[in-house]
């Protein structure tokens, strides 16, 4: 009786087997790539100076998008197309073509904080392209300063700088944010340098569950460390008030040595902090994730394929704005 049970399961498997082989591993699927094809790529981020300078203008490259098989990295660029630009609804300017697939508009007639703009661009070979988007306005920095007493962090043990800003989020808007900690050298001793520092903080601005791989843990702490030079964060838990935040950096990021040649001697220099904080368009902030998610998993084979955010109609890639304020803290 068992042999015959045995029997009729091999005979049963058999049949399954065959099924798959005929019905399911032998299928043929037609994939259309036309979709897939080349498109026109927008890069266009684009940002306000300072008050103060006459360099602002609007600057964005055009090229055309490879064939999803092409592995070549290389993009040809575009060449004999229109550029738009329009301001609040009204034609601002139109840009002038320079080399590369790069265009421009005349100093001066750059983007405004707070607007809203539009890009319209024709080309001979992919129509008329549109994008719209804005400049936040400028965030609003109440105070930044180095603590007098440094913290000591007993997972590393090692005694760190506690630095504390504090900000106004505009209210009844979401208001999209980036934080950059830089060590900055600029006092004429040696070649003005900028490095990006780490940094840690214990605050929930910086939702590791909203910003995914922004962040490492050492030891499960509760304090998080950040390393990618642009950490981006939103107003979810602080919209419409005042928000103090602690940052803590370590301390040797602060020295460096350099060399005087009268005393044939390298001396200590102790370098500054700083800070760039910035306010930009939904836009941008969902294609700096979107492409930063793509690159971390670029080499991983089990991970589920990301497509990079793109606002264009008519094509891909981006047009956002973004604006700063970068302070110095000795």
């Amino acid at each position: 009786m068992k042999q015959n049970i045995f029997l009729l399961f091999l005979i049963t498997c058999s049949l399954i087997l065959a099924s798959c082989e005929e019905d399911s591993f032998s299928t043929v699927v037609e994939v259309d790539l036309s979709e897939y094809g080349n498109q026109l790529v927008v890069l266009a981020p684009f940002q306000p100076d300072f008050p103060d300078s006459d360099l602002n203008r609007f600057q964005l490259r055009l090229v055309k998008s490879n064939d999803i098989l092409n592995e070549n990295s290389d993009f040809k660029p575009i060449s004999n197309a229109t550029v738009d630009i329009f301001e609040d609804g009204e034609f601002s300017v139109t840009l002038f073509e320079g080399e590369n697939g790069h265009y421009g508009s005349p100093i001066g007639k750059g983007p405004k904080v707070g607007k809203d703009y539009r890009i319209e661009i024709n080309s001979p070979d992919f129509g008329k392209t549109v994008a719209e988007s804005h400049v936040p306005n400028r965030p609003q920095i109440l105070q930044a300063y180095v603590s007098n007493e440094n913290y000591y962090d007993a997972s590393e043990e090692t005694e760190k700088i506690e630095v504390t800003f504090e900000i106004k989020d505009e209210p009844n808007v979401q208001n999209y944010y980036y934080l950059t900690v830089n060590s900055a050298a600029d006092d004429g001793i040696i070649e003005p340098s900028y490095w990006s520092m780490c940094f840690s903080s214990s605050d929930p601005v910086f939702d590791e569950d909203e910003y995914n791989d922004d962040f490492f843990e050492v030891e499960e702490s509760p304090t998080k460390y950040y390393c990618n030079g642009f950490t981006t964060f939103r107003d979810l838990i602080f919209e419409g008030e005042t928000k103090i935040v602690k940052i803590y950096l370590d301390k040797y990021y602060l020295y460096d040595f350099i060399y005087n040649p009268d005393t044939g001697e390298y001396e200590e220099l102790q370098r500054d902090i700083q800070l760039v904080f910035g306010a930009m368009s939904r836009d941008i902030y969902n294609y700096k994730r979107s492409a930063r998610s793509q690159s971390w998993n670029e080499d991983n084979p089990f991970a589920e394929p990301i497509r990079v955010y793109s606002n264009i109609e008519g094509g891909i890639g981006i047009f956002g704005g973004y604006v700063e304020t970068a302070m110095i803290l000795e």
